[in-house]
């Protein structure tokens, strides 16, 4: 991959985001270096940070931010985003942060989370998520905060993820009415 491929991929997340739309869109899709475009960070002639919270993105996550291979911070909450998150983020293998808190997200948890060694904050909180948390969540090895409060997930809460509080991982699921940690709600 390079930077150009790359380039390609954030046009596209700003068309499918409804870019134009934006609050500060500053640069996009400018000759202007990448790395100078608002809310990007270039290293390495890679793009390794997405930041754009609060910034009117409507639309929904395009699959091919999946192939962003240097993705170390993915920061777009407080948007209007629609839609499920991809299903093989899993594949942003040095993702740290992953923030997607108060969009319109629907759709699973991808099981591919639990592949995001790296990961240290995965908020999902305030959403329309659905479906149970998967096991794979708690494969999170770096994982500091993980907080899907305020969604419709249901079913049990994993084990390995009751175990990620006991060892001190910041876990938040409350807000979700049909979910359950040993048979009470949460």
């Amino acid at each position: 991959m390079s930077l150009e491929t790359d380039k390609a991929i954030l046009m596209q997340f700003f068309e499918s985001t409804k870019g134009e739309s934006w609050t500060n869109k500053e640069k996009w899709g400018s000759d202007a270096p990448v790395g100078e475009w608002f809310g990007i960070t270039v290293e390495n002639d890679r793009v390794t940070k997405i930041v754009l919270p609060s910034n009117n993105l409507a639309g929904t996550i395009p699959v091919s931010v999946e192939e962003l291979g240097a993705l170390e911070s993915f920061e777009v909450q407080n948007n209007s985003i629609e839609g499920e998150l991809p299903s093989k983020i899993g594949d942003l293998s040095k993702l740290k942060t992953l923030d997607v808190s108060s969009n319109n997200i629907t759709g699973e948890i991808p099981k591919s989370v639990g592949e995001l060694k790296d990961l240290e904050t995965l908020n999902a909180s305030d959403n329309q998520i659905s479906g149970r948390i998967p096991d794979e969540v708690g494969k999170m090895e770096s994982a500091r905060l993980v907080s899907v409060s305020n969604n419709n997930l249901s079913g049990e809460v994993p084990t390995a993820v009751v175990d990620m509080a006991q060892e001190g991982v910041a876990v938040d699921v409350t807000n979700n009415p049909q979910l359950t940690e040993e048979g009470a709600p949460v």
